[in-house]
């Protein structure tokens, strides 16, 4: 628990808050489940995250396993570079419910197409693979997924202002997750643009760096919930 709790400390327990939301957003995604269609997939969203992290600190309790060695499977790794692939596929299903242009559509559904071999060719490139995948692979294909995701978010604000104003956006739980989602990536993409070459020249401060992360994803999961808690419309 020594190792867990510096760990938390070196991050200012901004990592410690977003994993305590990030367990709110289960339970608050998994009590009103039925209650969105449109979010019903948010939960597995929470959870492979959670699962992210908690991995993570079981790790960390083993000093052995903890202790970085390229001749060792390097497991956490994968999970962690795994999970942006999950982000990408629940975002996108998420987008495709909500954008109602087509062209929008068909431009999304191919850059994910896209992306896909992209993702698998920088994992083969990788020069710890496969033993593991580096966190400078990881930043690059994060920051393309972040920036496919925000096209649609652009695409849906310009939907939203075309339409008559009639939608009560505070009972809309797209806008909520939408919104946060926007803040979220647009706020810390000028980090994940900088990230490989602070970790090159700053790679001592990187765990404090990386509270600017946590903050964000604390701000996108408590607009989840924010969504969740909206009041749902009957017809």
């Amino acid at each position: 628990m020594k190792e867990i709790y510096q760990h938390w400390k070196d991050c200012f327990f901004t990592e410690t808050l977003l994993v305590g939301v990030l367990m709110l957003t289960l339970f608050i995604s998994l009590k009103n489940r039925k209650k969105h269609t449109i979010l019903r997939f948010f939960p597995i969203y929470t959870a492979c995250l959670l699962t992210v992290y908690i991995s993570g600190y079981i790790v960390m309790c083993s000093t052995d396993l903890y202790s970085y060695s390229v001749t060792t499977f390097n497991f956490i790794n994968y999970i962690d570079y795994f999970f942006i692939l999950i982000e990408l596929g629940i975002l996108v299903h998420f987008f495709l419910s909500i954008i109602e242009n087509r062209i929008v559509r068909r431009i999304l559904i191919l850059l994910t197409i896209l992306f896909i071999p992209y993702y698998f060719i920088e994992s083969y490139d990788d020069k710890y693979f496969p033993r593991s995948i580096s966190e400078t692979t990881q930043s690059r294909v994060y920051t393309i997924e972040s920036l496919i995701l925000l096209f649609p978010c652009f695409a849906y604000f310009y939907e939203l202002f075309k339409k008559p104003p009639v939608l009560n956006l505070k009972k809309e739980p797209a806008f909520w997750i939408i919104t946060g989602w926007s803040f979220f990536a647009t706020c810390t993409l000028p980090y994940s643009l900088l990230e490989n070459y602070l970790r090159e020249s700053h790679s001592s401060l990187m765990t404090e760096l990386y509270s600017v992360f946590y903050i964000f994803y604390i701000l996108l999961f408590i607009m989840i919930i924010k969504a969740y808690l909206c009041k749902k419309e009957f017809i």
